[in-house]
């Protein structure tokens, strides 16, 4: 559904432009565009992609100011802040059509189109759930807290992917933890996919994601434009 989300957006305001955010008229405004799908109740269906992960940038301990002289890096000067902090999301809408009495698969082209919303973080969830994902991170690789977890089966073994690999990930903060969570992105976690490399650990790339309900929870506070 986002993948068609997408196009149909592109289609709406893009010309020549190929992604969402290629669109000239959003980068004009300075705008990151997201396509938002809620469910038939008006639940949110996804979490919320953001950025890939620079593991460099996110460990640095000095900030050097135009004098020359270093001072230790504070949260403010990060990445993850910045993003958060200068950034204004454009969230384009969609609702899922309802299911019948069955549960029947609905036809994709009974989604309706809301409208558009205007999310900007405030300062207060900037300042817990998202420094909250900095300082944990930096904690864990710093720190050598970083580990990989095996996922295994109920019965306590490991879990296997179709390939025979086993399946795993690192500690990062989860969703389940925190509204703002680090998670993986590829088309499937096999070992040759775990091109990044943290601390001796081989994983997916890495990406901020924010939990779908957390977005939920934000986008009912705005009015539709």
């Amino acid at each position: 559904m986002k993948n068609i989300s997408e196009q149909i957006v592109v289609a709406m305001f893009g010309g020549t432009a190929s992604k969402l955010n290629q669109i000239d008229l959003f980068q004009r405004f300075g705008l990151i565009a997201k396509t938002i799908t809620f469910n038939s109740k008006g639940g949110h269906t996804e979490d919320m992609k953001l950025y890939r992960i620079d593991f460099n940038e996110m460990v640095r301990k000095v900030v050097v100011e135009d004098d020359g002289t270093e001072r230790a890096i504070t949260f403010e000067d990060s990445d993850l802040y910045t993003y958060f902090a200068d950034n204004e999301f454009l969230c384009i809408m969609f609702q899922e059509a309802q299911t019948n009495s069955k549960n029947e698969d609905y036809s994709l082209l009974s989604n309706v189109f809301i409208g558009f919303k205007r999310l900007v973080f405030t300062d207060d969830f900037i300042d817990t759930k998202v420094r909250k994902l900095w300082e944990d991170t930096r904690d864990k690789i710093m720190n050598h807290k970083l580990v990989d977890i095996v996922c295994t089966n109920k019965d306590g073994t490991p879990r296997l992917l179709n390939n025979g690999d086993v399946s795993s990930a690192p500690n990062f903060l989860k969703g389940k933890e925190n509204e703002v969570c680090i998670r993986g992105s590829g088309q499937n976690s096999y070992l040759k996919n775990k091109t990044e490399c943290v601390n001796g650990i081989h994983m997916l790339p890495m990406y901020v994601w924010i939990k779908g309900l957390s977005v939920l929870k934000e986008l009912k506070k705005i009015s539709t434009i």
